[in-house]
């Protein structure tokens, strides 16, 4: 498994700490942000994959990707999510047209970072 430096997006504490943990005993690197904002101005070129939370004060998962793609077309973004319900899938559909690896529900993420080979 290549290490990873990785943008960990998200405004809920509990939940930075918990991805945090588990992407770092996987053996990555984590740079954190508590909001969409705080996301964007610690983006930079160093970073290779970014994970990032839907809903957010002042700046939501959307914009931090639309805003980090207009800096880097290539950058690797997943968006997750607690939505549920018809709004998910018309949410997951404008975030992959913007250019989303992956737009998942939270519960999913796990399992699809196995996938990728992200985490173990």
């Amino acid at each position: 498994m290549t290490k990873l430096k990785i943008l960990l997006v998200d405004d809920d504490r509990r939940q930075l700490e918990d991805w945090g943990e588990l992407l770092h005993s996987n053996k990555h690197e984590v740079v954190f942000a508590h909001d969409g904002v705080e996301a964007v101005k610690k983006y930079d070129s160093s970073i290779d994959f970014v994970l990032t939370d839907y809903q957010m004060p002042d700046k939501g998962g959307i914009e931090v990707l639309c805003e980090i793609k207009e800096i880097n077309p290539d950058a690797r973004i997943w968006i997750h999510t607690q939505m549920k319900g018809d709004s998910f899938g018309h949410k997951k559909d404008e975030a992959l047209m913007l250019g989303a690896e992956k737009f998942l529900h939270k519960n999913e993420t796990a399992s699809a970072l196995v996938a990728a080979g992200i985490i173990r």
